[in-house]
């Protein structure tokens, strides 16, 4: 059984060898994987790692099943390391996996897991991102909370969607109905009217609006020296804080006070972060580019 990390852990977490110590004393033949930017080992990679590396994953578990073999196959995920063996499932058949079951550590402990997958429909280069609930058995254990503030331009609004588990879904309705006594009706109607097939090529024109900064934004940082690898989703360009700065916090404050460029330091987003820095592409092409070429002042 492969038990794979979440974002911010590592194979060292605790809930991780709790979980491989149960499993190990119910004779499952274990093996914890380490995403190579988590945990000890994220300050040797210079590189971002993100969802579109997802080949190293299933390399790393076709290595496994090779040397296991013929042993079954069983994948376990905790938060973005249940992300990953989804869509390492999702791909088994063409990397030639023989998965016997797919888990999100969830069916045999009672487990609910919550996906959460607000940027699905922003996707780049033909990459389309997998839904858990496409995953067989998902709605025994768990939900996916889809959002309209990404894909629809209605951040802030709070209109969103919690499909999945039908007792789940029931529970969470309850606990709702004592928070507040629902969305204002013109969100509502909003939100019907982003879902409408009417509203599809504005959906699409969006995404390519998105498309085009980020390559302009990837194209400008190289030209000034920084590397980087154009996402396949999202909404932002995540880049390595140049040499010479002892902390993202630090180059974003630099920025800040030498540019007037306003940059998120990695580290905001928990350790893995340190060492890079994210710009985000729902500010307009000009000012995109007058910023990175800002940036690239300062290396002169």
């Amino acid at each position: 059984m492969v038990l794979l990390h979440g974002w911010e852990g590592s194979a060292d977490s605790l809930y991780l060898l709790s979980l491989a110590q149960l499993l190990f004393e119910q004779r499952f033949e274990v093996v914890r994987l380490n995403l190579r930017d988590h945990g000890d080992t994220h300050h040797l990679n210079r590189e971002l790692f993100h969802s579109c590396r997802l080949p190293e994953v299933v390399g790393a578990v076709r290595a496994l099943q090779q040397r296991f073999a013929p042993r079954p196959l069983q994948l376990v995920g905790f938060s973005l390391g249940g992300n990953f063996m989804l869509r390492v499932a999702a791909q088994a058949r063409e990397a030639g996996l023989d998965l016997e079951r797919v888990i999100a550590a969830c069916r045999k402990h009672d487990l609910l897991l919550i996906y959460d997958n607000p940027y699905c429909e922003i996707t780049f280069d033909g990459y389309r991102a997998p839904s858990f609930l496409a995953t067989p058995g998902a709605k025994d254990v768990g939900i996916e909370v889809f959002s309209l503030s990404k894909g629809y331009n209605m951040t802030g609004w709070r209109c969103a969607v919690v499909v999945g588990n039908a007792e789940a879904v029931q529970t969470y309705w309850r606990l709702k109905s004592n928070i507040d006594s629902g969305l204002f009706e013109a969100v509502q109607l909003a939100g019907i009217a982003a879902l409408s097939p009417d509203a599809d090529a504005e959906v699409a024109a969006l995404r390519e609006l998105y498309v085009r900064r980020r390559d302009l934004v990837c194209d400008a940082l190289r030209a000034i020296g920084i590397h980087v690898q154009p996402p396949h989703a999202t909404i932002y360009v995540w880049a390595p804080v140049p040499d010479g700065f002892a902390s993202s916090e630090a180059y974003c404050e630099h920025v800040l006070e030498q540019v007037a460029v306003v940059i998120s330091p990695g580290s905001m987003y928990g350790p893995s972060g340190e060492g890079w820095f994210r710009i985000s592409l729902t500010t307009p092409d000009d000012r995109l580019l007058e910023a990175v070429q800002r940036l690239g002042s300062l290396a002169v």
